[in-house]
């Protein structure tokens, strides 16, 4: 590091995080809703299979919280959230085809270990980056992408999934969701290291010895 100068991580920005918490509630977070439709087409079971299923994505999501309140403080938020989108992706890659119902509950779990971090860790490095008095609209906009995305998403698998199959959808849904992560990395590794102008403050500046 050149002396005088400091290098500043940057961290992604507020309208980036929201573009990515949009695509990934309106394509890849409603995957949810065809649930039902894998225990009773899929397994060929009935709500006991779907009450075991649902649990798997609960029981994957509390260990992904546990996950997130264990992290130490200073973190790279948005790597572990780049990272956990990619092991989202792999958990709904893995699971749509699988004949074996208790690997089927693990690789779901998987996935729902990975969709905790995409709620989570964007509301936090919203509520973050936000400026104190901006920080009322920037919840509010999260919310609403959430809350708007999530059923139309929703309706939109469900008639995507009426042409293509259940299982090809959760495929696709899984794909995307890599898509989303690899932009994720491309925005970090984008904007990775920043050097600034600014000169380090006098009190932190190195003290030259003039040469004797």
């Amino acid at each position: 590091m050149a002396e005088g100068f400091v290098y500043v991580r940057e961290t992604p920005s507020i309208r980036f995080i929201i573009s990515m918490l949009s695509l990934v509630s309106l394509l890849v977070l409603p995957f949810t809703s065809l649930m039902p439709v894998y225990a009773k087409d899929i397994f060929q079971g009935t709500a006991s299979t779907f009450g075991l299923l649902d649990s798997a994505i609960g029981f994957g999501a509390f260990i992904g919280a546990i996950f997130l309140a264990s992290l130490k403080p200073g973190t790279d938020l948005s790597k572990i959230l780049a990272i956990n989108t990619f092991v989202f992706g792999t958990g709904l890659i893995l699971f749509p085809y699988t004949s074996l119902y208790p690997l089927a509950l693990l690789f779901i779990a998987l996935g729902a270990f990975g969709m905790m971090s995409q709620i989570t860790i964007s509301n936090t490095l919203l509520q973050t980056q936000a400026a104190p008095a901006m920080r009322g609209r920037v919840i509010s906009m999260f919310v609403m992408v959430y809350a708007s995305t999530l059923p139309i998403g929703s309706l939109l698998v469900g008639a995507i999934s009426e042409h293509i199959g259940v299982q090809a959808t959760v495929l696709s849904q899984g794909i995307l969701a890599l898509g989303i992560g690899a932009l994720h990395f491309h925005h970090l590794q984008k904007n990775k290291l920043k050097q600034t102008i600014a000169p380090l403050p006098d009190k932190l500046a190195p003290e030259v010895v003039p040469p004797v």
